[in-house]
């Protein structure tokens, strides 16, 4: 990232810091001018577009949420429409259309995907993923002995 910048003409100092400094100096000090991150995603749309993109999720202090200040009204109207749509075709044509302002607002540049996957022995059993691709309750996981 360094190098691609200062051909550009932008020189990059960098800061290696824990998570807990990172997480106060960007969600609650906005104390950066580029970072490097990464956001959510899921089975719909809304689980991840809406802490980056819709100005009322940010919140001073909250890690993960709208840390740049990017707030657009016609970003705004077109998630807000697509939080109440039921009808799946008008939703997709809402979230296209939120594609193509993000893409012209670059508020967020993406870099990279994620593949997320997991891996666990054969024998574990009652593994359960949810629509974020964590496994956060491992209480009735268990190895089968066969």
């Amino acid at each position: 990232m360094r190098q691609a910048l200062r051909r550009v003409g932008i020189d990059v100092t960098l800061r290696g810091q824990d998570l807990p400094t990172w997480l106060k100096n960007v969600f609650t000090d906005y104390n950066f001018q580029l970072i490097s991150s990464w956001g959510t995603d899921g089975l719909d749309p809304q689980i991840g577009i809406e802490q980056h993109y819709w100005s009322k999720s940010e919140s001073k202090g909250t890690p993960w949420f709208n840390a740049s200040g990017y707030a657009s009204p016609e970003m705004d109207h077109v998630i807000e429409a697509a939080q109440t749509e039921t009808d799946p075709a008008k939703r997709r044509d809402l979230y296209f259309q939120l594609q193509k302002i993000a893409q012209r607002d670059l508020s967020l540049i993406n870099l990279f995907e994620f593949r997320w996957f997991g891996v666990w022995a054969k024998n574990l059993r009652n593994v359960t993923d949810t629509a974020s691709h964590s496994r956060a309750n491992f209480a009735r996981v268990w190895f089968d002995k066969a």
